[in-house]
C-alpha cells in the first residue's frame, strides 16, 4: 500500500512538471481558458491516479486524486476545481460503477470542492491554504473510510499509511509547485524584459566585469550601425569618437567606480564613421559580496536635439545682437549704452580708473533732411556710426546711437587727453566722409560738434552725472561755432 501511495505521489510530481510546462507562458488564472484547461487537465490526472489506486476492498479505493483538486483550485480558481472535481466524479462511476463507495467519492469531490473554493478567499497564505485543504482531505477520506470499512485493523492501516502520505508528500507538492510557479513567473518577466529590451528606441549595452560587451539590443544597432555579431565580444572602445580627452574617461570611471553609476553627454562614433552624441546612464552591477559582475549602459541618440540647441543658441544670440543694436545703423542702441554705462562706471568705481564719455551730435541734421529727404538721412546716419565705430582704439569702448542724429562713446579707463584726442580723431573721421550738406552753416558737408567729460566715479556720484557733463560739453561746441570738440572739466561740488 505504501509503496503504491508513493507511486501517486510520483504521478502528481510528474503532473507538476507537465503542468508547469503548458502553463509556461500563461499562468492558469490568467483567463477562462486556460482556467478550463486546467481543471480538466487537473481531472485527466485524477483518473490516472485512480488507475493507479490501491483496492482497500472490492468496492474501494484510495489515492491521492484530491490533491489534483487543491492544486487546480490553489492556482486557476473555482472553476478550474470544479471541471476537475466533475471528471473525477464521473470517471468514478466509469470505472468503477454504481456503488456506495462511488457515491461516497462523489459526495467527497463536490464538499472538498467548495471547502477549497471558500478556503482560497481566506486572508491565509498560499501555503497555509494548501496545507488546511491538505487536512481537510485527510479528514474527509478518513470520515468516509470509517463509515465504509468494516475491518478495524485494515482501517488503522489504511489510515495510517494514507495520512502519512499525505502528510509529507503534502509538503513536498506544495514547494515542488510554488517552485514551478515561481520559475514561470520569472520566465514570463523574464520574456517581458527581453520584449522591452528589444523594442525600446534606446540603445542598451552589456559589459562584463573586464569590458567586453555581452549583450546588446535593437536600439543599440539602430544607433550605432553594429549587429550584435559585431559587438559581442568587443570592447566599447570601438565607440570612441576622438572628442574627449583621456582626463574625460578618466573622471568618467573614477566617478562609476565611487558612486556605481555615471551619467551625462557624450560623443561616440557609428560604424559608418559619423559622429553622434548621446545621453548615458551607466550603472555598476555587482554580487552579494560587492564584486563588479557587469556594466550597463543605456544611452538615447540626442543628436537632432544638440543640433536644435545649437541652432536655438545661434537664434538667441541673433536675437540678443538685435534687441542691443540700434536697427538702422547696428550699432549699440541707447538701451544698450543705458547698461554699458553703468557697467564701467562700477568697475571704474571698483579699481579707482578715469571713465570718459563723449557725445556727438550731426550739425544742421534737420535742414539735411529737410534738404536731401529721409533714405539719405538714414544713409548718413549709417555713416557716421560706421566712422564712429572704426574710430574706437579698444574692444572695451562701445559707441552706440543715443538718440535722434545724437551719438555717444564710452571710453573706459581713459583720462581727459586721451578722450580729447579721440574726440578729435572721431570729428575728423565723419568730416573725411565728405558727405554733401550745403545747407550747413559752418561747412558744406556733414560735420559734428562733440563734448567729452572725464571722472574718477566717487560713491556719491552717479553714471548720469557723466552724460550731463559730456551733454554740457557738447552744448558748448554748439554754442561756439560747431565743428568742433570741447571738454567739461568736472566739478563735483557743481554736480552735487
Amino acid at each position: 500500500m505504501y509503496r503504491d501511495l508513493i507511486i501517486n505521489l510520483a504521478i502528481i510530481i510528474s503532473f507538476l512538471a507537465v503542468s508547469g510546462e503548458a502553463f509556461k507562458h500563461q499562468p492558469m488564472y490568467s483567463s477562462k481558458r486556460t482556467k478550463i484547461m486546467g481543471g480538466v487537465f487537473a481531472g485527466v490526472i485524477g483518473i490516472i491516479l485512480m488507475t493507479f489506486s490501491i483496492q482497500v476492498t472490492e468496492t474501494i479505493i484510495i489515492d491521492l486524486r484530491l490533491f489534483t483538486i487543491i492544486l487546480a483550485v490553489i492556482y486557476g480558481g473555482m472553476l478550474s476545481g470544479t471541471i476537475a472535481a466533475i471528471i473525477c466524479s464521473v470517471s468514478r462511476v466509469l470505472l468503477f460503477g454504481v456503488n456506495e463507495s462511488s457515491v461516497t467519492a462523489v459526495v467527497i469531490f463536490i464538499l472538498f470542492t467548495v471547502a477549497c473554493a471558500l478556503i482560497r478567499k481566506t486572508n491565509l497564505t498560499v501555503f497555509r491554504k494548501f496545507m488546511v485543504m491538505n487536512a481537510g482531505s485527510v479528514v474527509l477520506v478518513s470520515i468516509a473510510l470509517v463509515f465504509l470499512m468494516e475491518d478495524t485493523q485494515k482501517l488503522a492501516k489504511t489510515l495510517l499509511y494514507f495520512g502519512g502520505v499525505c502528510a509529507v508528500g503534502g509538503f513536498v507538492i506544495y514547494y515542488i509547485s510554488s517552485y514551478i510557479v515561481r520559475s514561470n513567473e520569472n520566465f514570463r518577466k523574464l520574456q517581458l524584459f527581453e520584449k522591452v529590451l528589444e523594442t525600446t528606441q534606446q540603445g542598451i549595452m552589456i559589459t562584463d566585469a573586464k569590458g567586453k560587451i555581452v549583450f546588446v539590443n535593437g536600439g543599440f544597432t539602430s544607433i550605432t550601425g553594429y549587429s550584435p555579431e559585431e559587438a559581442l565580444q568587443q570592447n566599447p572602445r570601438m565607440l570612441k569618437s576622438g572628442k574627449h580627452d583621456p582626463a574625460f574617461y578618466r573622471k568618467m570611471w573614477k566617478d562609476l567606480k565611487h558612486t556605481g553609476q555615471w551619467k551625462g553627454e557624450i560623443w561616440n562614433k557609428g560604424k559608418d564613421g559619423h559622429a553622434y552624441a548621446e545621453l548615458i546612464n551607466i550603472s555598476e552591477v555587482t554580487d552579494k559580496f560587492g564584486n563588479t559582475m557587469n556594466y550597463v549602459g543605456v544611452f538615447t541618440d540626442i543628436t537632432e536635439l544638440k543640433e536644435a540647441e545649437r541652432k536655438m543658441q545661434e537664434a538667441n544670440e541673433r536675437l540678443q545682437a538685435i534687441s542691443s543694436l540700434d536697427g538702422l545703423t547696428g550699432i549699440a542702441n541707447r538701451r544698450t549704452f543705458d547698461g554699458l554705462l553703468e557697467k564701467e562706471w562700477n568697475r571704474a568705481l571698483r579699481y579707482q580708473q578715469p571713465l570718459s564719455l563723449i557725445m556727438l551730435d550731426i550739425d544742421y541734421f534737420k535742414k539735411f533732411n529737410d534738404t536731401y529727404g529721409h533714405l539719405e538721412g538714414d544713409d548718413c546716419l549709417k555713416k557716421v556710426a560706421a566712422a564712429l565705430a572704426g574710430s574706437v582704439p579698444r574692444p572695451a569702448d562701445a559707441a552706440a546711437r543715443y538718440g535722434g542724429e545724437e551719438f555717444a562713446v564710452i571710453l573706459p579707463d581713459t583720462n581727459e587727453k586721451q578722450a580729447h584726442l579721440i574726440a578729435e580723431t572721431m570729428r575728423k573721421a565723419i568730416v573725411s566722409l565728405q558727405i554733401p550738406h550745403i545747407q550747413s552753416a559752418v561747412s558744406s558737408s556733414v560735420t559734428v560738434s562733440v563734448g567729452a567729460a572725464t571722472m574718477l566715479p566717487e560713491q556719491a556720484v552717479e553714471p548720469d552725472q557723466l552724460i550731463r557733463c559730456a551733454d554740457r560739453a557738447l552744448y558748448n561746441a554748439k554754442e561756439n561755432g560747431r565743428n568742433q570738440v570741447k571738454v567739461y572739466q568736472f566739478n563735483l561740488q557743481e554736480v552735487k
